[in-house]
């Protein structure tokens, strides 16, 4: 039996210990690189958690600022985040639509020993303004022009479950002055409102502009030009749809048939003291120096087709003819209109009456332009008629669609 000196079999000793040292420690690498990435990856779901509620308050926050530009929307949104983020703001549109995204590097601990010394932390949100606020039943399509819509004198004016609504980037979009006393659901304007300050907590400006609602109802065909009978006071006729050129004046009492009537060339012009009377009627204003003039002082009771191309749409004006006229509506408590009066490149003023508008359960406004002097009533009840489009909602907050 050979036996070997004991100061070989210490070195040996020796050498199994270091081996078995080695053998651990490269056991423990990958083990200590786990533990150090659990502990990273659970501050980066912390850091993630509070830096998704920051870009979800800078897309609401950008969303709703009012009336600035691109570039100072974006520093709203900035103002969510540290110096060390980066964050790229976007929109879209028609309807303001903001998408923040936002990237934080985050130092790690345990991990940096394994060469990843940042993480990157990424998070995004979208915001829209929220248009769950009552329908409009006076719109200014215009888009620049100071008092797209305006109340004036000692107008008293009432829309009880309907709002104003101004495409005009204008200071004073809408304006509501001296003694007007004006009740509505609500006021919304891409740019500036004009009123009093008891008034202010109704204002929504910075609103978005808003498309033409009806821009896609289908316009009646001219035809053969009709020569309309002799009217005058004291005298009745009935009138059949078709074109009548060179304007249409009624007078007398005036009874008119079911369709559309082309007025073609001139106004339609209802004298004081008329008595006009139509179911299911659309007049269709077109060609050179078209527009109309409504007078009250009789009896007016016309209302829209409920079907048909041109459904719900009371007045229309081709958008071609004779932009820039100034229509005029002298309502009175014996005016009863139900329909949209839809003239989208030429202004609307208003001169009512006591009663005006409170018998016209569904009477929708939209111009270029509207004025509002005297004292009427609009209503917009979308159960008795309502036309092809959708009228415009005012803006009443935003909301997260992501």
């Amino acid at each position: 039996m050979i036996r070997l000196p004991s100061r070989l079999v210490a070195c040996f000793l020796r050498c199994q210990a270091g081996g078995a040292a080695i053998t651990f420690g490269v056991a423990a690498v990958p083990l200590v690189m786990a533990a150090g990435g659990a502990v990273d990856f659970s501050r980066a779901t912390v850091e993630r958690a509070e830096m998704q509620g920051a870009t979800d308050a800078a897309a609401l926050a950008a969303v709703l600022a009012r009336k600035v530009t691109d570039d100072q929307r974006k520093a709203v949104a900035a103002r969510y985040f540290d110096t060390t983020d980066t964050v790229a703001t976007t929109f879209t549109g028609p309807t303001l639509t903001v998408t923040v995204n936002a990237t934080r590097p985050m130092k790690t601990t345990l991990l940096a020993v394994a060469g990843m010394k940042t993480m990157n932390i990424k998070t995004t949100a979208t915001a829209i303004r929220s248009t769950n606020g009552p329908p409009a039943c006076a719109v200014a399509l215009n888009k620049t022009v100071s008092g797209a819509i305006t109340f004036q004198g000692n107008t008293t004016f009432v829309a009880p479950n309907c709002a104003m609504y101004s495409n005009s980037s204008s200071a004073t979009a809408i304006n509501i002055q001296g003694s007007a006393s004006v009740t509505t659901g609500g006021y919304c304007a891409v740019g500036g409102i004009s009123g009093p300050a008891s008034m202010e907590n109704q204002f929504t400006t910075g609103c978005a502009v808003q498309d033409d609602p009806y821009k896609a109802t289908i316009q009646p065909a001219a035809g053969k030009c009709i020569n309309p009978p002799t009217m005058k006071p004291g005298v009745s006729v009935t009138l059949s749809a078709g074109t009548y050129c060179s304007g249409l004046d009624l007078k007398g009492t005036v009874t008119l048939n079911p369709g559309p009537y082309v007025i073609q060339n001139g106004t339609l012009t209802v004298n004081s003291n008329t008595n006009v009377s139509g179911s299911g009627v659309t007049f269709y204003l077109t060609g050179n120096n078209s527009g109309f003039k409504l007078n009250g002082g009789g009896v007016i009771n016309l209302s829209a087709p409920t079907s048909g191309d041109q459904k719900g749409m009371l007045i229309m004006q081709n958008p071609t003819s004779n932009p820039g006229y100034d229509n005029t509506l002298n309502g009175d408590a014996n005016m009863k209109l139900l329909g949209a009066i839809y003239t989208p490149t030429q202004s609307i003023t208003v001169n009512g009456n006591a009663g005006f508008g409170q018998s016209s359960a569904f009477m929708p406004l939209v111009a270029d332009t509207l004025k509002f002097s005297g004292s009427s009533t609009l209503n917009l009840d979308t159960t008795v008629m309502k036309p092809a489009g959708d009228l415009p909602r005012v803006e009443n907050g935003a909301r997260l669609i992501n």
